[in-house]
């Protein structure tokens, strides 16, 4: 029935400058018509600490998805040359966190733009939900997205 919700289904979505993100993406079940929702977690947390409200949302009939940011999580493995790097939140330079908006942000974008392609959202009904250190990347993304020229 309309009732079973898809189970989350784990996918890895590698950036531009190769670092390894972890996300837990819930299907909805409304297909094109489906909102679509971004849970950011806060500092040294990670996308399980967002898993009870990205289930609430899914079962209004939202499309979450729930990814580790770059140095938290599981998303701490960086691809630099071929070989990989492990990296995490508490070490990881300032300029990380910059790339999160940039890099992480986009790959995120790039997964959901896939899936509205496919049916399964609607990418013009897209809302953030951030916690603490990831309001800043939030904001700046949406300011940066909104700034592409409509093609």
């Amino acid at each position: 029935s309309a009732d079973v919700l898809p189970p989350p289904a784990e996918h890895v979505l590698e950036t531009k400058d190769g670092v390894k993100l972890a996300a837990t993406y819930l299907q909805s079940t409304k297909g094109k018509d489906s909102p679509v929702v971004i849970l950011l977690h806060m500092f040294k947390g990670n996308r399980r600490d967002m898993l009870p409200l990205g289930e609430l949302l899914q079962k209004q009939g939202c499309a979450v998805i729930m990814p580790d940011l770059r140095g938290h999580g599981d998303s701490t493995t960086v691809v630099i040359g071929g070989s990989e790097k492990k990296f995490d939140a508490a070490t990881m330079p300032p300029a990380q966190f910059g790339n999160m908006v940039t890099q992480d942000m986009e790959a995120v974008k790039k997964f959901l733009v896939e899936e509205n392609n496919a049916g399964r959202l609607n990418i013009e009904r897209l809302g953030i939900v951030a916690a603490e250190m990831s309001v800043q990347v939030a904001v700046k993304w949406t300011t940066m997205d909104w700034a592409w020229p409509v093609l």
